[in-house]
């Protein structure tokens, strides 16, 4: 996984407090929180029943635990039309990807996503290096053009040892990109331009920076890297 569930959850416990009505609709409930009205999917409810059920009803904060077709990303942003704060996970490569998917799969007008969309996480797991078995030398020419990053980078490189199973790596972090829509970005996407020529990708806004970023800091290797980045 990506480890989308547990930001989400995380996402709302932050927004969880005396006053704030929160549902979910998901399939399955992985973890349960105090306060919220949680309903798991079942062959009794469907995930659009139950998001039709969350229409009707006056929350302040609502999550879908995933959008799979159309008429679910229909749904969600119906909700978010309503003035209620929507939190949902796609599967996608990268942000303007996700947006992509809302207007061409979703079938969601253009300027509803501008006007309606906060912006869009992009996510990954990504081994740390293990700190027994850790060396730090020059990146090297080969992983260099692979990443994108300059060859006298010093990075790390874990060769294995018993502390880690000889695995190199030990626990995982996040490679977290906050896609957030500019003023500019929304009206050239309300105005029509296509989603992936709407937005300015600078490093600190892609899953490949944000891997970068780590690589960088000299906390994950760049083999494990290059295979968050499908590189």
């Amino acid at each position: 996984g990506c480890g989308k569930s547990t930001t989400l959850y995380a996402l709302l416990n932050h927004r969880r407090q005396a006053g704030v009505k929160i549902m979910t609709v998901e399939d399955p409930v992985e973890l349960y929180l105090d306060g919220l009205l949680q309903a798991p999917v079942s062959d009794q409810l469907s995930f659009t029943e139950a998001m039709r059920a969350m229409l009707r009803n006056d929350l302040d904060v609502g999550m879908v635990s995933e959008l799979r077709d159309a008429e679910t990303i229909q749904l969600l942003y119906r909700m978010a039309l309503a003035g209620h704060l929507m939190l949902s996970a796609l599967h996608a490569a990268s942000g303007v990807e996700a947006l992509q998917r809302v207007v061409e799969l979703g079938e969601v007008a253009p300027r509803m996503v501008a006007e309606l969309t906060l912006g869009v996480l992009s996510q990954r797991l990504v081994p740390k290096a293990c700190p027994e078995c850790r060396r730090v030398e020059p990146l090297g020419l080969a992983d260099a053009r692979r990443l994108d990053l300059p060859p006298e980078l010093e990075v790390v490189r874990a060769a294995g040892c018993e502390a880690c199973e000889h695995t190199g790596a030990r626990g995982r972090t996040a490679a977290a990109a906050f896609l957030e829509p500019t003023r500019e970005e929304r009206e050239a996407l309300a105005a029509g331009t296509p989603v992936a020529k709407a937005f300015e990708l600078t490093p600190d806004r892609t899953l490949l920076g944000a891997i970068q970023a780590l690589i960088r800091e000299q906390i994950v290797t760049p083999a494990a890297g290059a295979t968050a980045a499908g590189r």
